[in-house]
């Protein structure tokens, strides 16, 4: 799983996803990112940096994209003579335009963040008093299998 110390991509991914999650709401269509680790601060830049990602990428793509369509619709306009061809052409790079329009508007693209990262001030997670009631008990059952084989030994 490890290279000279270092985790492998695939072990790293799968840390990485048992600490992110993911929750869409069917009934509003929010979606609720969750990032756990043990530094809370660390948590909040991961899931900031995710989300600005993802919004970037997207915006990219979709601009790359509705670019792409107007450079062959004008292409096809101008090979074309016929006046309702040139209109129904004209009309869906108006669409277009109006995609990179609204990729340029806002940096929040794709998710508009409604509440924005934070680090509770809380603790959550590791709960050290199940940590100390199970060592207290492990210990209970260690110690008393000793006490126990001691005894056997000795007759």
């Amino acid at each position: 799983y490890s290279i000279n110390g270092v985790p492998s991509f695939q072990k790293s991914h799968k840390i990485f996803l048992r600490r992110f999650t993911i929750e869409k709401n069917r009934l509003n269509g929010t979606v609720m990112v969750r990032m756990n680790h043990y530094s809370p601060h660390e948590a909040k830049k991961w899931l900031e940096k995710i989300i600005k990602e993802i919004n970037e990428t997207t915006r990219i793509s979709d601009r790359e994209e509705a670019q792409n369509s107007i450079d062959y619709l004008t292409r096809e306009m101008r090979k074309t003579s016929n006046m309702g061809v040139q209109d129904s052409i004209s009309r869906l790079i108006e669409e277009q335009m109006k995609t990179i329009m609204l990729v340029n508007a806002s940096p929040e693209y794709l998710f508009k963040v409604l509440s924005p990262p934070y680090a509770p001030e809380l603790k959550n997670y590791p709960r050290r008093s199940i940590f100390l009631i199970v060592s207290l008990l492990i210990g209970f059952i260690l110690g008393c299998l000793y006490l126990v084989f001691k005894k056997i030994l000795k007759k």
